[in-house]
């Protein structure tokens, strides 16, 4: 029976020959996982404490069961940003001015976002099976928030129009 060992990606990750070289994937959708499983969990994800760990239970099998070393996840900050989803297509951004940029509520994001996460990433750690380790944890990267804080059109325009407001949401704090 397999055994992960996540040792392998560490080799790897330090530009070793691992004993045995790791399947890695950044990212698989549960619910591709529930079709080859042919077994519904995606929607507990989003439940209360039992059900987010029922649904990592499954999430950790399948890594396992597909051979995989380590089981990777991250919880997006795009998914708590406040008049977010302008990285979908189709809105524009929160941010659209100076004005929006001053009254974006950013000291909230970092609690917002443990609020969410948290109790993921609890979770997963305890659904792990014996010698996997998680990799990932915040998801999305600067362009990608910046995207959805703004809109892809406007943050083209942005950097023409107001580069010094462009330049100041990428350095808030």
């Amino acid at each position: 029976m397999f055994q992960p060992n996540y040792h392998n990606i560490l080799d790897v990750l330090k530009n070793r020959r691992p004993a045995r070289l790791p399947l890695y994937e950044h990212i698989i959708s549960p619910e591709v996982m529930e079709k080859i499983f042919d077994n519904s969990f995606a929607e507990l994800q989003g439940g209360n404490e039992k059900d987010i760990l029922e649904f990592f239970t499954h999430y950790c099998r399948f890594f396992k069961e597909m051979t995989y070393d380590t089981v990777s996840f991250e919880v997006c900050i795009t998914e708590i940003l406040p008049g977010g989803g302008a990285i979908m297509g189709g809105k524009p951004g929160p941010i659209q001015n100076r004005n929006d940029f001053k009254k974006y509520p950013w000291k909230e994001l970092s609690v917002r976002y443990w609020d969410k996460a948290m109790k993921q990433f609890e979770a997963l750690s305890r659904c792990l099976p014996e010698g996997m380790k998680a990799i990932g944890g915040v998801g999305n990267g600067v362009f990608e928030i910046s995207e959805d804080l703004i809109g892809y059109e406007q943050l083209c325009y942005m950097q023409i129009d107001d580069s010094e407001l462009l330049s100041d949401i990428y350095e808030n704090r």
